[in-house]
């Protein structure tokens, strides 16, 4: 199974020892028959919290325009709704411009496991499974992509699932 990773606050390295590791860039897109993932970093090689790559998301936003979704992965939160977030205004402003954004993916906010809405784009927290902070269980989201075009998620505590969710928006739904 494939597996594509994001670069982290805590994942202190070039991009070149990062490509080298994961045999993937700092921030890279992988193609999923009609739907787009875009990984970008939102850290530095020393840990500093840093907005989304302006320029690669712009470039690849249109290139990939005419994909039926696009899921972002980022680690750090870039918009400042929580503590452990950064403001990246013109970031959200790119998103909001670009139709075929279906939902961002944040690592960061360990304790945050809810859906906050920039717009009509979701932003899906996961809590943690790791670590010695965040919620109060070790657990993980599961979305699916349903038949038409609609977002289903939930949590899973990790044997109970919790917080389920159908995310429907008009304009992305097929007919």
């Amino acid at each position: 199974m494939p597996v594509y990773v994001t670069k982290g606050n805590h994942d202190m390295v070039s991009p070149e020892t990062w490509s080298r590791t994961w045999g993937m860039g700092i921030n890279h897109d992988v193609v999923l028959g009609d739907n787009v993932v875009l990984l970008g970093t939102t850290a530095d090689e020393k840990g500093k919290y840093i907005c989304p790559d302006q320029d690669w998301f712009a470039e690849k936003l249109k290139k990939y325009k005419d994909a039926r979704n696009v899921f972002i992965f980022l680690h750090i939160t870039p918009v400042k709704w929580t503590t452990h977030a950064i403001d990246c205004p013109t970031f959200q402003k790119l998103l909001l411009s670009t139709k075929n954004v279906r939902a961002v993916f944040n690592g960061h906010d360990h304790d945050q496991d809810g859906i906050k809405f920039l717009g009509n784009i979701p932003f899906l927290f996961d809590g943690h499974f790791g670590g010695s902070w965040g919620t109060a269980y070790h657990g993980f989201r599961i979305v699916e992509l349903q038949e038409d075009n609609s977002l289903f998620t939930f949590m899973m505590d990790p044997l109970k699932k919790l917080a389920e969710l159908s995310i429907y928006r008009q304009d992305m739904v097929s007919e």
